[in-house]
């Protein structure tokens, strides 16, 4: 984790993101050879809230992390082994953290590490749809 950007970095940041938001199809473009992933819901085609993630992310001191697919699977797995019923995409976020832990980053001393476990798992196959049968 990097330090909260100042005023000054503040500013830069919001001044070159405002740009980036004249200019979108300029700095967010679909994929040109889509990847593939066990979490493939966040494998968008392009975001349409991008602007809005790297701006927290920028303005948070955060960063991009980058999780190789074996790490993906063995934070479903993980989630998994704690009884949670999280997919993939879901547990994306622990990928990212285990990534980080392997590089040597780890957050400072007293920092909280808060993980969301959404996307609940579904059998292969399975639909992601609601149920419309009423059973």
């Amino acid at each position: 984790m990097r330090a909260v950007p100042g005023p000054g970095a503040r500013a830069a940041i919001e001044a070159a993101l405002g740009e980036a938001a004249l200019r979108r199809a300029e700095y967010m473009w679909p994929w040109e050879n889509e990847p593939a992933s066990a979490a493939g819901g966040i494998l968008d085609d392009e975001t349409y809230d991008w602007l809005a993630v790297v701006r927290a992310m920028l303005l948070s001191g955060g960063y991009p992390v980058v999780a190789p697919e074996r790490v993906v699977l063995a934070a479903e797995d993980l989630a998994h082994a704690t009884g949670i019923d999280a997919d993939a995409t879901g547990t994306a976020g622990l990928a990212g953290l285990l990534t980080d832990l392997g590089l040597g980053r780890r957050p400072p001393p007293g920092a909280r590490v808060v993980l969301l476990f959404t996307g609940a798992g579904r059998p292969a196959g399975g639909s992601s749809a609601p149920s419309t049968t009423g059973s």
